[in-house]
């Protein structure tokens, strides 16, 4: 079995985490999702105001946002390497509801 199959495979993963509750334990909370297999770690925001947060602190300049559309539903994102592992920091945008028809 592929070391990086196991738990032990994602130590990366948890280092980073680490990293990160270490430097920036007093922003917003977040869903956490490591997955196996991809040494990515998705870090999922309540809302706009807990992206900003984070945005600001990370020093990541507006055009370093990727604005995402997976209809209906559109996020922010930043993408944020630490160690040999891809942070994605993200946010749900509200979809805009559609104009009633008169």
């Amino acid at each position: 079995m592929s070391e990086i199959r196991t738990f032990l495979g994602q130590t990366a993963q948890f280092s980073a985490l680490r990293h990160l509750a270490e430097k920036y334990g007093d922003l917003p909370g977040a869903y956490v999702t490591c997955p196996n297999f991809t040494g990515e770690i998705s870090l999922l925001l309540d809302s706009l105001t807990d992206f900003e947060a984070w945005r600001e602190a990370l020093g990541v300049p507006a055009s370093g946002v990727a604005l995402h559309s997976n209809n209906p539903q559109r996020s922010l994102q930043i993408l944020l390497p630490v160690g040999d592992v891809v942070v994605r920091i993200w946010a749900v945008i509200e979809p805009i509801p559609a104009k009633e028809s008169a």
